[in-house]
């Protein structure tokens, strides 16, 4: 199996990351076999530290990975990669791929922490979004969070925490509503999510 290593650097060769930064990995939303196990798309969280990051062994087929660079700051990706069935280690830009058919990226709001969002947009343009937000993807805002966001006829809320961390994400599918809880270190860093 495959593990992900790679060092993040700016343009002067400087580590870069936060203390809250971290990669998101996670399998298309397609049902794949892997060694007679089903793997699902569950999102694994991985920190990055000036040293980079480094990501358990994982299994091959297709994957995004996003990489969420501290607050306020834009995430980069999701990023369509293809994990191979060998061993070792592989960097990200090896293991870019185009999309998969019928594996477009998801369309929701990454909602680990989207306060200040807003002026994000403003500051880097629509052009950093608009793979995540089709036209046809309604957001609406309470202040300077995220409240609701529409997208074929789907409706997810958002609920916060006094820090202006999220603290819920609820959406109903097909007469069943899914709530999912999001709980943070001493720190505020994101520790988990989890259904209800």
């Amino acid at each position: 199996m495959v593990i992900i290593k790679d060092t993040l650097v700016d343009l002067v060769g400087d580590a870069d990351w936060d203390p809250k930064a971290y990669a998101e990995i996670w399998s298309t939303d397609e049902l794949r076999d892997s060694g007679g196990t089903t793997v699902t798309d569950k999102r694994r969280q991985i920190p990055i530290t000036a040293e980079g990051l480094e990501t358990p062994e994982l299994a091959a087929g297709t994957a995004f990975i996003r990489l969420h660079l501290g607050t306020l700051r834009p995430s980069l990706g999701p990023y369509a990669i293809t994990i191979p069935d060998t061993t070792g280690e592989r960097r990200i830009v090896e293991l870019r791929t185009e999309l998969p058919p019928n594996a477009d990226p998801p369309t929701t709001i990454d909602a680990t922490r989207v306060n200040g969002l807003p002026a994000a947009i403003e500051e880097v343009g629509n052009s950093i979004y608009a793979p995540s937000f089709p036209a046809a993807t309604t957001i609406t805002y309470d202040g300077d969070n995220v409240d609701t966001v529409t997208e074929n006829g789907i409706t997810t809320e958002y609920t916060y925490n006094a820090d202006g961390s999220v603290a819920t994400d609820s959406r109903t599918v097909g007469g069943v509503t899914t709530v999912r809880t999001y709980t943070y270190d001493g720190s505020g860093n994101l520790t988990g999510i989890a259904s209800a």
